[in-house]
């Protein structure tokens, strides 16, 4: 027996699938317009000065500035089963201040959705060093963030006046786990970005306000640098083999030529801005803000100052943290107050960020640095093409989750820079690389999934010939971890004879990433 459909009921079912394929192609529509190239024919390949372009001598300058870049807290919520995540259907509830009928939340970035700020502890920054000669002056950025997307980083380029004369800006997040989400990841839900779109245009609009304002006070300058060795014990743990950490602290001064005081200190050294753990609701840029406060105004107790800052502007600058770098399960001793901390607290940070404040002020006082009265700058950068091989993260980028477009089939376009400043080399990476691949120590474990000789060798920095040779990551990006592919473990059997994988390869971009970007890197150090 047959069933024949009336000619009504043919009709009904063909605006059913017409609206069908109208939703659907309304979807793809919607989804490609996430995908799609924000910055269209978008290309670097510098190499600056020019060595054909004749100059006077070069005299060279630097200024600083640091400005706020904390949210205004308007809305807080009440966690009724205190589990650190905004879940209405449990009874949480917020207090709408502002009396708008709706929660306007600042969603924190690093450690899981629903994490709404409920609160400030201390302030979020942006800092900034403008520096350079007549051939060549370049700005350097350093935010309290998760991170910041290359994308991002090009809107604020766009957005530099010409008659600035600034020849690139570089702009590198501490990885802060307690600032607002401004990748996406981190919303209310896994399917909702987290980026509150005010904040981001709030952030970029600091960053060219800090831009302008160390431009406007650039003075002649010198600088000195020097390397602190092995400032790890109780500080900063690696919790995936192999074991190798990227644990000396770099510093780079700017000093005034007038009277040699410090007009910027950078302090570069690789551990997890994330002290506070999970259940912290309150915005901090944990112990960095002990490390900066510590150097600039001197190390403070009960509202005492017992040991004396230096002054200036002071930018903490993560180096490599993949790995993964963290203070978290670390016994921490107070450098003063002969405690040892292990939970997460602010005590921690504090204690984590007085005792580099220690070192590098101890280094002042008995160590030689290496001093340039006159240094020459040189830059070379280079845009880089990535394939995002990572599923979970194709599909968050497609539903406008993940906050960035692509260059071409489901790439992302990244950036690698070299930066030599007088006896500096520094090298800029543009996600939380893996130490081993900076300093060696690349393994092919037997769990891996690719049993192959190790591609990112020798070490980057054996190709680095500065006095002093710091790598900045999360500078101009972040694009996740950046791990060996010899090292890559997607699938069981897991390292460490785990029942379940590292966190680094769902938080990467593919197993292709590494083995690019050092080929690029070492284009730019050849």
């Amino acid at each position: 027996m047959h069933c024949v459909l009336s000619p009504k009921a043919k009709k009904i079912i063909g605006y059913i699938v017409l609206a069908l394929v109208i939703v659907f192609m309304a979807g793809v529509v919607w989804g490609w317009n996430h995908l799609k190239d924000r910055h269209r024919g978008y290309v670097l390949d510098l190499a600056l000065p020019d060595p054909y372009v004749k100059v006077p001598a070069k005299k060279f300058r630097a200024g600083a500035a640091a400005v706020r870049i904390t949210p205004e807290i308007e809305d807080t919520w009440v966690d009724v089963d205190s589990n650190a995540k905004y879940e209405p259907p449990k009874g949480d509830h917020f207090i709408d201040k502002n009396k708008n009928g709706k929660f306007d939340a600042y969603w924190l970035a690093g450690f899981g959705n629903a994490r709404a700020a409920n609160g400030i502890h201390d302030d979020l920054w942006a800092r900034a060093v403008v520096f350079g000669n007549q051939t060549l002056k370049t700005a350097v950025v350093v935010i309290d963030a998760i991170g910041f997307m290359m994308d991002d980083v090009i809107d604020v380029r766009q957005r530099v006046p010409k008659d600035w004369k600034i020849d690139h800006v570089i702009v590198v997040s501490t990885h802060d786990y307690e600032a607002p989400d401004l990748l996406g990841l981190w919303g209310e839900k896994s399917t909702k970005t987290g980026v509150n779109a005010d904040y981001m245009a709030f952030v970029k609009k600091q960053i060219l306000a800090v831009i302008d304002s160390a431009r406007r006070k650039m003075v002649p300058a010198a600088i000195r640098m020097i390397e602190i060795p092995n400032v790890r014990e109780g500080l900063v743990q690696d919790i995936r083999p192999p074991y190798v950490y990227d644990d000396n602290i770099y510093v780079l001064q700017f000093l005034d030529k007038q009277n040699y005081t410090p007009i910027a200190t950078i302090v570069n050294w690789a551990n997890q801005p994330e002290t506070l753990g999970s259940k912290n609701l309150l915005i901090t840029s944990d112990f960095p803000n002990y490390v900066r406060a510590g150097l600039e105004k001197g190390i403070v107790y009960h509202k005492k100052v017992v040991r004396e800052g230096i002054g200036g502007v002071v930018i903490y600058m993560n180096g490599a943290v993949g790995g993964f770098m963290t203070p978290i399960g670390v016994k921490t001793p107070d450098p003063y107050l002969g405690k040892i901390f292990e939970k997460p607290s602010f005590e921690k940070a504090r204690a984590i960020g007085y005792t580099l404040t220690e070192k590098v002020l101890d280094a002042l006082q008995n160590r030689t640095w290496v001093f340039n009265e006159n240094p020459d700058v040189h830059l070379w950068a280079k845009t880089v093409l990535l394939p995002l091989d990572n599923k979970v993260f194709r599909l968050k980028a497609f539903f406008g989750v993940l906050n960035r477009g692509m260059t071409g089939w489901m790439k992302f376009r990244s950036e690698v820079d070299l930066l030599v400043l007088g006896s500096a080399w520094i090298l800029t990476i543009p996600g939380e690389i893996y130490p081993e691949i900076v300093n060696g120590g690349v393994d092919n474990p037997p769990e891996a999934n690719y049993p192959i000789k190790p591609i990112e060798a020798p070490a980057l920095r054996e190709f680095m010939h500065g006095k002093v040779n710091l790598i900045w990551g999360l500078a101009n990006d972040e694009i996740g971890t950046i791990i060996p592919k010899s090292e890559w473990n997607a699938h069981p059997p897991y390292l460490d004879h785990r029942k379940k994988p590292f966190d680094g390869e769902a938080n990467s971009i593919g197993p292709n990433t590494a083995p690019i970007l050092y080929k690029t890197i070492r284009k730019l150090l050849d």
